[in-house]
């Protein structure tokens, strides 16, 4: 019985791709921080920091910590698709929930004006 179902392996091959794109678009956005960053010292700030973290404090934070929850749950479920009783369970389920939430939390806290 070791062998998984064929639509068993597409659904987990599927739940990689959709896992590394999320943590492809997350570390990018963490590198390139919604409003850039700031290209010379200033007021507060110095080269390289986020303006939006100089601008709007809160909203930044708020970006980071959904950014930062949707890179590492992205990185769970590619270590949990390795054991499939991890695929057959509800906790794969919940990492991708709390994925695609930190992704629509960081875009809408780092779009919003």
């Amino acid at each position: 019985m070791g062998g998984m179902s064929e639509d068993l392996k597409r659904t987990r091959e599927y739940i990689q791709l959709l896992a590394t794109l999320v943590a492809t678009i997350a570390y990018q956005a963490g590198l390139d921080p919604p409003g850039g960053v700031w290209a010379g010292d200033g007021d507060g700030h110095r080269v390289g920091d986020p303006i939006l973290l100089t601008t709007h404090p809160g909203r930044f934070k708020v970006f980071f910590y959904f950014n930062s929850a949707a890179f590492v749950a992205s990185i769970v479920i590619v270590i949990m698709l390795q054991n499939e009783h991890l695929v057959r369970g509800h906790a794969l389920e919940m990492a991708m929930i709390l994925d695609f939430f930190g992704l629509i939390g960081a875009y809408a806290a780092g779009s919003c004006r």
